[in-house]
């Protein structure tokens, strides 16, 4: 759950920034093993538009999307033939990386065998651009695939990018229509680890509930005590903030979050699909105001306890104190 939650967060994050442009996870390389698995779904989740994870297509039903490899136009003698045994081999998939060589030159002949798709019938579908001044280039390559016919292109941007350089890219006005981001989405850097925990709040002694808790000299260590429940306040279509409650208070005015998943060590409610959750966690992101979606210095959501929460936490915390100074 901490790692699907980092990495969903790190994607809507790189989505939002985004303004709109399809993100494409190009992270599989630089994930950690076996997790690539867990990491494109939860960036799928977060709202990318496909990954480059054909795994993941493969058993999650994820849209794959990708494009030729640095490798593959250096093994070519001429940048151009390159170009032309990718089309031949994906005529109607067909993406050219134009950056191997030099960008403008790349565009030039991802422009002679766009025209040479057009007379089979296809469509280049798009170039990419993986280095130098993304912004620039991006604006430079538009005027020359526009100026050829070819202003249904796509321009895909694409080299160690981040929420935090798509932003800086959508400032400066690139005319870029589609990202690619690996590994900095797939690892969730800067941010390698979500302190999320589980611990214990509540056992059942001789068929009645006992609340627990845990207490510690740091603040942010220390437990709630009992079953509790999680609330949500909304207004004008926006969410205002949280409270968490005892399992037997109601709040007026919120409506409950928590859903029952797992009883007794089995599942205990319907899995939804993968789209299903994927739009979830996008209507939520719009319910959430502007103000808690900035990058950086974001104010911190509001939660907040009930009083029967606070009550039961100071009544467990006081008599734990006693039967300290007891023993």
């Amino acid at each position: 759950m901490n790692f699907s939650t980092l990495i969903a967060t790190k994607a809507s994050r790189v989505v939002y920034a985004a303004k709109g442009r399809a993100i494409a996870e190009f992270g599989l390389r630089r994930a950690q093993g076996d997790g690539h698995l867990e990491a494109t779904r939860a960036t799928y989740i977060g709202g990318c538009a496909s990954t480059s994870n054909v795994m993941a297509g493969k058993k999650l039903g994820i849209p794959v999307s990708g494009t030729m490899a640095h490798s593959f136009v250096t093994s070519f003698d001429h940048e151009i033939d390159s170009y032309r045994a990718y089309a031949d081999a994906f005529p109607n998939r067909c993406f050219l990386l134009i950056d191997t060589y030099n960008s403008i030159e790349g565009a030039k002949k991802a422009v002679i065998v766009g025209k040479e798709l057009e007379k089979k019938g296809e469509r280049l579908l798009g170039v990419r651009l993986d280095s130098g001044d993304l912004a620039l280039l991006s604006k430079e390559v538009r005027i020359i695939l526009d100026g050829a016919g070819l202003d249904y292109v796509k321009i895909v941007a694409s080299g160690d990018l981040n929420e935090w350089k798509i932003e800086e890219l959508m400032k400066k006005g690139a005319r870029i229509d589609m990202f690619g981001v690996g590994t900095e989405l797939i690892t969730g850097r800067p941010t390698p680890a979500l302190d999320g925990i589980y611990k214990l709040s509540d056992v059942m002694e001789r068929g009645r509930h006992v609340p627990k808790m845990k207490l510690s000299e740091e603040t942010v260590k220390a437990t709630l005590p009992g079953k509790k429940r999680v609330w949500r306040f909304s207004g004008d279509g926006m969410f205002k903030k949280d409270i968490i409650s005892l399992e037997d208070e109601h709040i007026d005015n919120a409506n409950p979050l928590l859903e029952l998943v797992v009883k007794n060590g089995k599942i205990a409610c319907k899995r939804p699909s993968l789209d299903k959750i994927r739009q979830m966690a996008a209507d939520n992101f719009s319910n959430l105001p502007d103000k808690y979606k900035t990058l950086d210095d974001a104010p911190v959501y509001p939660v907040e306890f009930s009083p029967g929460l606070v009550a039961l936490r100071e009544k467990i915390v006081e008599r734990i104190r006693k039967e300290e100074i007891q023993a």
